[in-house]
């Protein structure tokens, strides 16, 4: 099993990036799509570094212990390397995972730093029940239809 994070910008902290699951993701990939998250969050002025990990695997063909296993290792790997935290890097979902997923990397950095008080905010998209936020789906859609709705606008200059 190989896996991957690379933390592009530390300038801004946290870092922020997802975390994908499939099978042709190679570490070439992932450090261009964490400075491609680093300059997202520039664009719109977030203070977060880009970030992005992966794990080569077709999800499909695993089942959900196993899932849950990999996931889990793949955090405790992170957090012994010091590459996991909620002021240092903060995984979100990407291709191949989502809420559940999250879900076991908030469970798991909890169980490896208990104690700490905001340990839940190690990553992002749990759902409700794991610590996540409300609304947190429909704002993200709010986000898109509103800006679907404005009319589009040019400048001469």
């Amino acid at each position: 099993m190989h896996a991957w994070r690379a933390e592009h910008s530390h300038h801004k902290l946290p870092c922020k990036g997802g975390i994908r699951y499939a099978e042709p993701w190679m570490p070439r990939r992932c450090r261009p799509a964490g400075a491609l998250m680093t300059y997202k969050c520039a664009l719109v002025d977030v203070p977060f570094g880009g970030a992005k990990g992966g794990i080569r695997l077709h999800p499909k063909q695993y089942s959900i212990g196993e899932l849950e296993r990999i996931t889990r290792r793949y955090v405790f790997e992170l957090v012994r390397k010091n590459f996991m935290g909620p002021g240092l890097d903060v995984p979100a979902p990407d291709v191949g995972t989502g809420p559940r997923e999250m879900a076991w990397i908030a469970d798991t950095y909890s169980q490896l730093r208990s104690g700490e008080i905001d340990a839940l905010g190690c990553v992002t998209a749990k759902p409700v029940s794991a610590g996540g936020i409300r609304g947190r789906v429909e704002a993200t859609g709010e986000a898109c239809s509103t800006a679907s709705a404005r009319p589009a606008t040019s400048r001469r200059t």
